[in-house]
């Protein structure tokens, strides 16, 4: 029996594992370390290093993470303006729910009130200064501290992209196998569109995680290696769910590999990764890695929930979404002047923003300082020089000044996410 189905026979418990493996770490367990504490991403990569001998990186997470950690960083960044104005708020709301509280005493105790509230004011204004110091002082914009441990572990560690014939081979192959939801990627096959010109080579990024899958099984074959696999993703196309609690690895991922290469192929979550290291690190880091990982998933479910939404209410009707798509397809924005990440992670702040926007000829300095206050200076002048080359800003001459057409803008931004998420 074990012969036959060796790969129900693979222990993840054996300590020999960590020994005997190489290491791969997916995308989002790289962007992860942006999300957590200084001290945490410190600890992590520190573990890493313990087992820097054993590190390899596939070219294709590689790249995504390229892709990808501006965006992660800014989003942090952006984290550190909300945490401060929510607690400069503070102060207000306690007065105001004091004052109506006791409202029948309000003369009474006017000042221990006044006194209450400026303690709470100094302890406000304490914090939001030592949340700005530590921005300063742990600006990844300025310095990516991150980014050069990452690129001192992989030194020589990283793997070979495909070339254009690798890559047209890949893609003969993967529409039969995501459309019979052969585990990876067929779960993003149907929602990821667009693509990335590398090398010469287009990637399209439905295909994103059988690229890596097949990069790593590659080296697999080449090294003759076990491999252990950490993500933090939780799709159903790499993890067998049973009544919602992951189990393992996907069968089909387990049996191809060993079928391949007759080695052994174990996967966890940073988590996992963490809890079997703790006797490593702080007590903090472990607790820091499960909310991170808990707060992830949430947002991937969010994210997912949306989707599903916007299908069903689409399906409901057919006739009126071929329509939209033959009548509107050009009114949505295209990652030309503005790179696609930056264009969707505008076009989805938007959306969810677009009731603080009721006139359509919104003032264009007003927009452009919420825009820098969500963002950053650098991105908020994009995005206006976007709007403008999208001929979206006009000069109102009764009030002499430079508007933005708001509700053309929200019918645009509405068709971009569609385009993105239905339509591909």
């Amino acid at each position: 029996m074990r012969e036959k189905f060796r790969e129900f026979y693979f222990d993840k418990d054996d300590e020999k594992i960590w020994e005997e493996s190489v290491i791969v770490l997916d995308t989002n367990v790289l962007l992860n370390l942006y999300r957590y504490t200084k001290e945490t991403s410190d600890q992590i990569l520190g573990l890493l290093h313990k087992y820097s001998e054993q590190l390899w990186i596939p070219h294709q997470v590689a790249l995504e993470y390229h892709y990808n950690r501006k965006s992660v960083i800014m989003e942090q960044n952006g984290s550190y303006k909300k945490v401060c104005s929510a607690f400069n708020a503070v102060p207000n709301k306690v007065k105001d729910m004091l004052n109506q509280n006791l409202s029948s005493y309000k003369k009474r105790h006017k000042e221990d009130v006044e006194e209450f509230i400026k303690v709470i004011k100094k302890v406000t204004e304490d914090q939001i200064k030592n949340l700005n110091e530590n921005v300063v002082e742990y600006d990844l914009n300025k310095d990516d501290v991150i980014k050069t441990k990452i690129t001192e572990l992989y030194y020589n560690k990283v793997g070979e992209p495909f070339n254009e014939e690798q890559m047209k081979e890949l893609e003969k192959d993967a529409d039969k196998r995501l459309n019979m939801e052969i585990p990876p990627g067929y779960k993003d096959y149907n929602k990821k569109n667009g693509h990335k010109f590398y090398n010469g080579v287009i990637i399209q990024n439905k295909y994103g995680d059988l690229i890596l899958w097949k990069q790593l099984l590659d080296f697999a074959v080449r090294n003759n290696t076990n491999i252990i696999f950490l993500t933090d993703e939780q799709k159903e196309d790499w993890w067998y769910d049973l009544k919602s609690k992951i189990i393992g690895p996907k069968v089909e991922l387990l049996n191809e590999f060993t079928s391949l290469t007759n080695k052994e192929f174990h996967m966890f979550t940073s988590l996992g990764f963490v809890e079997r290291h703790e006797s490593y690190l702080n007590p903090d880091t472990v607790s820091e890695v499960r909310e991170v990982s808990k707060d992830y998933q949430t947002v991937k479910k969010y994210e997912k929930k949306n989707r599903d939404e916007l299908n069903g209410e689409y399906e409901k009707f057919p006739s009126r979404r071929l329509k939209i798509k033959h009548e509107y397809k050009t009114d949505s924005f295209k990652p030309d002047f503005l790179d696609s990440k930056t264009l969707m992670l505008f076009c989805s702040w938007f959306y969810e923003n677009s009731s603080m926007f009721i006139k359509d000829n919104y003032k264009f300095t007003k927009f452009f300082e919420i825009l820098e206050d969500e963002f950053d200076q650098r991105t908020a002048n994009k995005i206006m020089k976007f709007l403008y080359s999208e001929n979206l800003v006009k000069e109102d001459k009764e009030r002499n000044v430079m508007v933005i057409k708001m509700d053309q803008l929200k019918t645009r931004v509405y068709m971009t996410i569609i385009d993105y998420t239905l339509l591909d």
